[in-house]
């Protein structure tokens, strides 16, 4: 099949240029000629990148929740935002072996998934006989473990980070961190929780930015010491940036659409919906992340869609509220809207933090660019289309999103994962099981 997309301003990291786009056996290719099987023409559309969403929670069940969507429909949604490549974390559990998560989320996600997918290990039981199958694991394509310093059921302690860094520079795999003191956080909540301050405007004060910074510095120290790169996950300060950006490299950071748009003031204006872990913080800080971007300090952004009904999360107790929300089908809309459209950056680092940066960060071979030999994975994009989100758009499964009343900018019209039409016209245009497992190489932690 060639496909010949026309009049199209095509975005890469580097520059926007209007030009034809040649596609054939689902790869971009130089050029075909005239002789086209079909031909689309995007004029007056941008042309962009395929997003790929580097942090998702899809279909996941661990020792203390479930998330409400499946293979099917998490990717259902992530494509009708214009994302289409999904990791999402495989989260162990209690007594369960990595390798036998693996091929479990596997299997399902082949069956399921519309887009194209991989995994994150989730680690939260470390042992000997765990450490011992990650070698097995990278040889099957998942090259990255994410850990917590803080969470129920989740936290893993220092000395197993150490284990896991230096195991990482041995075998070629990245280390994600969601740095957050678990001791402070601990204490920071059960004191309002004492004191009967259980109302939603307190959840950010529950979670103050000490728990994160403090959490940084730690992580700074041990991958100076250690000479290993990490990521941080949902970076969402000014001074934690700061830290970051004081590693020389060594600290990779992707931040998220909520840490980019809201303000804690929406705790009390949105009250449970827009609950997720940490919370978001200040103006100022909102800024510095925009800025991240601009400066090429922030490297990638990733939805942390993490969906529970509305029934599990509607409680007045925001010590109860389950931590997550549904996020996947509006990053890519978020991003242009909130950055592009608002003048905040150019849109070349759309491309940039969403397709680029992800694909390279996380060895998707063949993905994240509009070049010759890469997968034919775009989305065509009216910038002159505007609406407001309201939760009866919602294409999650969770049936809301908690940036319902928020005006868009710019509408995602289609999206083609390897030169196919997967979602156009509010309607999935190809059958479970489309999404292909992408195997990634080892990446090299050493620094």
């Amino acid at each position: 099949m060639k496909i010949l997309v026309k009049n199209a301003k095509v975005v890469c990291a580097e520059k926007v240029e209007e030009k034809n786009i040649y596609i054939q056996d689902e790869k971009f290719v130089k050029d075909f000629g005239e002789c086209a099987d079909q031909i689309i023409d995007a004029k007056g559309m941008y042309m962009l990148p395929g997003a790929i969403d580097v942090h998702t929670h899809v279909e996941q069940e661990s020792d203390v929740d479930k998330t409400c969507d499946d293979y099917f429909e998490g990717t259902r949604a992530a494509v009708s935002g214009g994302t289409t490549t999904i990791v999402m974390f495989a989260v162990q559990r209690k007594g369960m072996l990595p390798i036998d998560l693996i091929k479990d989320r596997m299997l399902s996600a082949k069956r399921k998934a519309v887009c194209d997918f991989s995994f994150h290990l989730q680690l939260t039981d470390i042992t000997d006989e765990t450490l011992a199958q990650l070698e097995e694991i990278i040889k099957m394509g998942i090259s990255s473990v994410k850990i917590y310093m803080a969470g129920a059921g989740f936290t893993v302690g220092n000395t197993n980070i150490i284990k896991l860094m230096n195991l990482s520079k041995k075998l070629g795999f990245l280390i994600e961190v969601h740095a957050e003191s678990d001791e402070l956080v601990n204490f920071y909540k059960d004191e309002l929780v004492k004191e009967g301050k259980t109302q939603m405007k307190y959840y950010a004060p529950s979670r103050p930015l000490i728990c994160e910074t403090s959490a940084l510095a730690q992580l700074n120290a041990y991958s100076q010491a250690l000479k290993c790169k990490i990521y941080i996950v949902h970076l969402t300060s000014r001074e934690g940036l700061d830290i970051c950006k004081s590693s020389d490299g060594r600290m990779i950071v992707e931040t998220c659409p909520h840490y980019l748009t809201f303000t804690s003031d929406v705790y009390e204006e949105k009250g449970p919906r827009a609950i997720q872990s940490p919370p978001v913080r200040k103006e100022e800080d909102k800024d510095a992340l925009w800025q991240g971007i601009l400066d090429g300090s922030v490297k990638t952004v990733g939805s942390d869609h993490c969906p529970f009904y509305l029934r599990e999360k509607q409680l007045d107790d925001f010590s109860k509220v389950p931590l997550g929300t549904p996020g996947m089908e509006t990053l890519l809309p978020v991003v242009y809207s909130e950055g592009v459209a608002k003048g905040r950056i150019p849109i070349t680092k759309v491309a940039e933090v969403l397709s680029e940066n992800p694909a390279k960060i996380l060895n998707l071979e063949h993905k994240g660019k509009i070049e010759p030999g890469y997968d034919a994975d775009f989305v065509l994009l009216d910038p002159m289309e505007d609406y407001v989100m309201t939760d009866d758009m919602a294409v999650t499964t969770a049936g809301y999103s908690t940036f319902s009343g928020m005006k868009f900018y710019g509408k995602v019209k289609e999206t083609y994962i390897r030169g196919h039409l997967v979602y156009a016209d509010n309607e999935l245009k190809v059958p479970k099981g489309f999404g292909q497992f992408q195997a990634r190489k080892p990446i090299d932690t050493n620094v």
